[in-house]
């Protein structure tokens, strides 16, 4: 990929590049107040805005994608995938859902015509800030990161080899051990104990692997293909009995885009993407469902033997009943991704909760996420947020297994209305920015090392249903705490 623009990093290019982006996103969000003044039908309204929604932003993020390859470690187009996803579709799932799929949504909280229009108009109003803080940064950063020459990870391939293989092997170095000795066991249920968010950072190196190795098949270099196949189906099988979507599903979606990145193949990625969908709504969405209802049906603390057991009546019949739930058991595969990835129901909670008075809190545990466990052993497990969070929308008495996160605007409107929402969208805004822009220094170096910190950020960008504390303060933090270690005591030839 050649970066043939001596001004790509400066602001007035990314202002320009972005002119477009910021006149439709606004006209969007206009649009919502405009036709609500004309009294337009408000399904109408939810129709059309949404459908807009999803369909501009796809597009302006993969052609970014295509016409600079290197943008694919920028968080903000994954950002604008998940928006498209969670904002768009999710959203549109309320107007042309079953009754079905919208009496499953509506137990989880009830959302009429006015409501939806209200989370509408919260989600493309926090885009628009995302990307105002995304511009401020180049404002004051983008020369500090200019790169002049262009970023050729293709040449020379000989120390381009060099410096992957001695990825791969610091990598295996730090993965392996951790995985059969304490990723699994916990996974599994075979131990219960709490680990500080910095140690789990470490499962991620598997993740980069399985880049590496598709990397370098992407190049021409067929010889890393059965290897790359071999630990992808490892970790993914691996992770069947977890019953966690996201564990199953990554190291496919790594190999996808290290073969992209390696082979500059844009029909290669969208078809790798259609194969992920595909394993997600056959084996995936199901194996999750049925397991994780089986875990609230007996609980948590089962051994590997029994969850192996579930695992292998749900493949043996993937779309049957399930006996363990009173609400799944007639959604289909695509229903479970539009129930799972609509979150309008839960920012309506947020909305109506902190517009009645009863505002959230959950930003008062900032001081409690920045002390690293090693240090307060006795620390709070903030991760039981979306349990509890859980139990308040759905207005359940005792305890519950199942998880829920109001998203990052929803969560910053239930603790300060519109105000915060503002701070806390430009404020991503700012972190997406800052990644891209390491990215880019560091790999123009060939400093493959932070790759481990550029793929993260795909992640960072995509995953919206999130906490602000633990993902937008403590893994920000983490990361870029393992980024300092890395540097300082992994050698790096250049």
């Amino acid at each position: 990929m050649k970066n043939n623009n001596p001004n790509a990093f400066s602001f007035k290019a990314v202002l320009t590049e972005f002119k477009p982006i910021i006149f439709m996103a606004m006209i969007i969000a206009l649009s919502y107040k405009l036709l609500n003044f004309f009294e337009f039908d408000l399904k109408i309204i939810n129709t059309i805005m949404p459908l807009m929604l999803m369909l501009f932003f796809t597009f302006i993020a993969l052609k970014r994608i295509s016409n600079n390859n290197n943008t694919l470690w920028c968080p903000l187009n994954w950002f604008f995938i998940g928006s498209s996803i969670a904002f768009g579709l999710g959203s549109l799932s309320w107007i042309f859902g079953g009754d079905e799929l919208l009496y499953q949504m509506n137990i989880v909280y009830s959302v009429n015509d006015l409501e939806l229009f209200n989370t509408n108009f919260l989600n493309i109003i926090s885009i628009i800030f995302v990307i105002a803080g995304y511009l401020f940064t180049f404002y004051f950063l983008g020369n500090k990161y200019f790169i002049s020459k262009e970023i050729e990870t293709l040449s020379p391939i000989k120390d381009t080899v060099y410096n992957v293989k001695q990825l791969i092997y610091y990598s295996t170095i730090i993965f392996v051990p951790f995985e059969i000795f304490i990723f699994i066991p916990l996974t599994y249920g075979i131990t219960t104990i709490v680990l500080p968010g910095f140690l789990l950072q470490i499962s991620n190196f598997g993740f980069l692997i399985i880049f590496l190795y598709f990397y370098l098949y992407g190049l021409g270099l067929k010889k890393y293909k059965n290897i790359g196949i071999i630990f992808a189906s490892t970790l993914s099988i691996v992770a069947l009995p977890t019953f966690s979507k996201g564990q199953m599903l990554t190291p496919l979606l790594m190999a996808v885009i290290g073969y992209y990145w390696g082979s500059r193949n844009i029909k290669g990625l969208l078809s790798g993407f259609f194969v992920t969908l595909l394993v997600f709504t056959l084996v995936a969405s199901p194996v999750s469902v049925i397991g994780r209802n089986y875990l609230a049906y007996v609980g948590t603390n089962i051994g590997v033997v029994e969850r192996v057991q579930v695992l292998v009546n749900t493949l043996m019949n993937p779309f049957s009943a399930n006996q363990y739930s009173n609400t799944d058991d007639s959604l289909s595969g695509i229903e479970h991704f539009l129930a799972r990835n609509s979150f309008n129901n839960v920012q309506n909670f947020s909305i109506q909760s902190y517009d009645t008075g009863y505002s959230g809190h959950t930003l008062n545990e900032i001081f409690v996420i920045l002390v690293p466990r090693i240090f307060w052993p006795n620390k709070p497990n903030l991760s039981l947020a979306g349990n509890e969070f859980d139990a308040l929308v759905k207005g359940s008495i005792g305890e519950t297994t199942s998880s829920l996160a109001p998203t990052f605007n929803g969560e910053a409107y239930w603790n300060g209305g519109w105000t915060l929402v503002l701070i806390v969208s430009f404020l991503i805004g700012i972190q997406f920015a800052h990644f891209y822009l390491c990215s880019n220094y560091y790999l123009s170096k060939k400093d493959f090392r932070f790759l481990f910190m550029s793929l993260f950020s795909i992640q960072y960008g995509l995953q919206l249903e999130s906490w602000i504390l633990q993902k937008y303060v403590g893994q920000y933090v983490t990361l870029w705490l393992f980024w300092i270690i890395i540097s300082k005591y992994f050698p790096w030839r250049r």
